[in-house]
């Protein structure tokens, strides 16, 4: 009711009664010492039968509207809750399953790092080898060169032919710098 009426003072004209409705509630504030200001301004025309009949079939309403909401949400509740539930289970099973992912990883981390250090010494001891596979090739030679350096020393005693002496001469001189150049690493 948008005018104010006031029987006192000859401006109230009598007006029908209206029936009270969800929506006039909607600005009504929740103190409960107003509701009987509310009802003398919106509804002192109405006689209080008929305002206790519309305010029980509003509650019914509203109890009923609840009541459908409830249970409309309780089963979208329920399906939220079974999905969690659903995908609760699921995120359980890939925490497992990453777990033992991560078992699995650190194994094979520990069987490549074994194997790491396995390949490392024998790639340390092959090195090794070629070294002394070297070294036994270097002295191999060395012997060979010092018998033949010996083999001539012998014989530049036993000969006295000067042009035999003199490549005699020159093979050791070979000799004895090929002797001079081999290095052991």
């Amino acid at each position: 009711m948008s005018q104010e009426f006031d029987i006192l003072n000859g401006t109230d004209e009598f007006p029908y009664p209206t029936s009270i409705i969800q929506t006039d509630f909607k600005n009504f504030d929740s103190d409960s010492h107003e509701i009987d200001l509310f009802l003398y301004k919106n509804y002192r025309f109405s006689s209080i039968d008929s305002i206790i009949k519309e305010l029980t079939e509003l509650s019914t309403n509203l109890n009923q509207n609840l009541l459908d909401l409830v249970n409309d949400d309780y089963h979208d509740f329920i399906d939220l809750g079974k999905s969690i539930n659903d995908g609760l289970d699921l995120i359980n099973a890939i925490v497992e399953d990453l777990k033992n992912f991560e078992i699995e990883l650190v194994n094979y981390y520990k069987k490549f790092s074994d194997l790491d250090n396995r390949l490392y010494q024998i790639l340390q001891n092959r090195k090794f080898l070629n070294n002394l596979k070297t070294c036994i090739k270097l002295n191999l030679i060395l012997h060979d060169q010092i018998t033949e350096f010996d083999n001539c020393m012998n014989n530049q005693i036993q000969e006295e032919n000067n042009i035999q002496g003199l490549n005699q001469l020159k093979t050791l001189t070979s000799l004895y710098l090929s002797i001079n150049n081999i290095e052991f690493s």
